[in-house]
């Protein structure tokens, strides 16, 4: 019990500590037209950028020994934080210190795509174009403001996202963007009534879920794990978004346990 007592104490002086820093951490925006939302952008040195760094170097940790390159950021339902959650890491893995690994940002939800707002881009082409033969791939890839950052847009609405991603074209598709960039994250539809992730996974080196704290019912959970489970791409991580608590890791290793996920509290209203 005595190294419990202790962990706690030093879990208090720790949560005391980051509450200060949470306090003192100045929000500025540039002339970019960049969302507020991206704050490893604007506030590389905060809180919520600090645990986007930390899922980001376990995702490098992990790709020392399995293949990850292609990775969908998904979630059960709308409005748990997916996007933002998306953007925010990819910004993150572009600006490594003296890292020359190029990073593609690929929306693909075709329902309600939002990167575009969200980084402030006029992209006219997309992924549709590309698989419907209208476009080249790299004629429709734009790069962003932020160094070792590209973006590619959904492009235009389509009736039936599934046909296209399910094809020759998307394998080529794939099979160039793994030619010219290190780290490919997608951007995918909610897994709860959208069957897009089951036929993009077979694209995919892993999933990284994410979870709103406090919201996404446990059972709606558990069914999109069973759906991604199903597909037999591995689900790599979990992000829970909104969480209110912090939770160092060595309780849990005191305790016996683990872990595996990561926790920021996004301090945004969401639309």
């Amino acid at each position: 019990m005595g190294k419990i007592s202790m962990a706690l104490e030093r879990a208090e002086k720790e949560r005391k500590k980051r509450r200060r820093i949470r306090k003192y951490v100045a929000k500025t925006y540039d002339d970019s037209g960049i969302n507020p939302r991206i704050v490893s952008y604007y506030d590389p040195n905060s809180y919520i950028s600090e645990q986007y760094k930390l899922l980001r170097n376990n995702l490098l940790a992990y790709k020392y020994e399995n293949p990850l390159q292609t990775i969908a950021i998904c979630s059960s339902l709308r409005k748990e934080g997916k996007t933002t959650t998306a953007v925010n890491l990819a910004v993150t893995m572009a600006k490594v210190k003296g890292s020359e690994d190029k990073v593609l940002l690929v929306d693909a939800d075709f329902y309600a795509s939002r990167i575009a707002h969200l980084l402030h881009i006029n992209s006219k082409q997309g992924l549709s174009d590309v698989l419907l033969g209208e476009c080249d791939l790299m004629d429709a890839v734009v790069k962003t403001r932020i160094d070792n950052l590209w973006f590619l847009h959904s492009g235009k609405k389509i009736h039936n996202p599934i046909s296209v991603l399910d094809s020759q074209k998307m394998d080529e598709a794939v099979r160039q963007m793994r030619e010219e960039f290190d780290f490919i994250f997608f951007d995918t539809p909610p897994i709860i009534a959208i069957n897009d992730i089951t036929v993009l996974a077979r694209q995919l080196d892993g999933f990284l879920m994410v979870i709103r704290s406090g919201k996404t019912a446990r059972e709606i959970v558990d069914r999109s794990i069973g759906v991604l489970e199903s597909t037999k791409t591995k689900t790599i991580g979990a992000v829970l978004t909104d969480n209110k608590y912090y939770i160092p890791d060595f309780i849990y290793k005191i305790l016996g346990g683990s872990l595996s996920h990561y926790y920021y509290k996004s301090y945004y209203k969401r639309k």
